[in-house]
């Protein structure tokens, strides 16, 4: 019988997926949050969690529309960072994109009662979550493709003897 590697073993683990569906949600959320809170400062937009969760309130025709629309693609943008440290699969990366983008769209249905009609606050949505799984995975394949480090001090190798001896 042969033997397979355990390099990279995948396991089923839902609470690990789950936490990092969670983790990830909540820095996409805290990066809307203070995205907008700096954008207030320019627009004078009142902070609330309608903003984030209603979307008509993503408009073309206000500065307020324009910030929440603005915050919307930052926040996909900087969910790439909790791809690469949390997820750290650049094959994993478009299916937690994709979870973060249907997850955000179920609450913003829920949260109005209807599903979203605003085509700005849709755009701004698949731009999001494209962003995220196309950098996500970029940034996962370059963090994967770093070489790793084997080899150890070993006293009796032939380059660190040499080393050793230089010193």
């Amino acid at each position: 019988m042969t033997e397979y590697s355990t390099f990279r073993k995948t396991t089923w683990d839902p609470v690990i997926i789950l936490t990092q569906i969670a983790t990830v949600q909540c820095f996409g959320y805290s990066t809307f949050s203070v995205s907008m809170a700096i954008l207030s400062l320019f627009s004078n937009v009142p902070l609330t969690p309608r903003l984030l969760f209603d979307a008509r309130m993503a408009r073309s025709d206000t500065v307020e529309g324009w910030a929440v629309s603005l915050a919307l693609v930052s926040m996909g943008l900087a969910n790439i960072a909790p791809l690469v440290y949390m997820v750290e699969r650049s094959r994993l990366c478009i299916d937690f994109a994709v979870t973060f983008t249907a997850v955000h769209v179920i609450l913003v249905w829920w949260h109005m009662g209807a599903p979203p009609t605003s085509l700005l606050w849709w755009l701004c949505v698949a731009v999001s979550g494209f962003l995220m799984a196309v950098g996500g995975r970029a940034a996962c394949l370059r963090r994967e493709m770093l070489p790793i480090a084997i080899r150890s001090f070993m006293p009796n190798h032939p380059v660190e003897r040499q080393q050793v001896g230089a010193t």
